[in-house]
């Protein structure tokens, strides 16, 4: 798996659940924290989830399925034939 850093729009795996939130393989020796909080609908192991990876108020690395929040919807910065990487969800 291809190692996701903060900042970034991901599909990652979900590996364990509790009730404070979930756990996601992200290619890192750890797994990366979903908090309940963040979820838009209950997630189950095995699952494949889009979601956002930012820091927490603490620092610690975090993921969101709350994507409109994150979402740039400003172009004025692309130019015609611009290479981007796309997640189409």
């Amino acid at each position: 798996m291809e190692k996701i850093n903060p900042g970034r729009f991901a599909k990652l795996r979900v590996v364990a659940t509790q009730r404070i939130g979930a756990y996601l393989d992200w290619g890192q020796p750890e797994e990366l924290f979903l908090p309940f909080k963040e979820q838009t609908e209950l997630v189950s192991v095995g699952e494949q989830i889009v979601v956002f990876v930012f820091h927490d108020a603490s620092g610690h690395p975090t993921a969101s399925m709350r994507l409109d929040r994150y979402i740039e919807c400003d172009t004025s910065a692309l130019r015609e034939q611009q290479k981007v990487d796309l997640l189409i969800i």
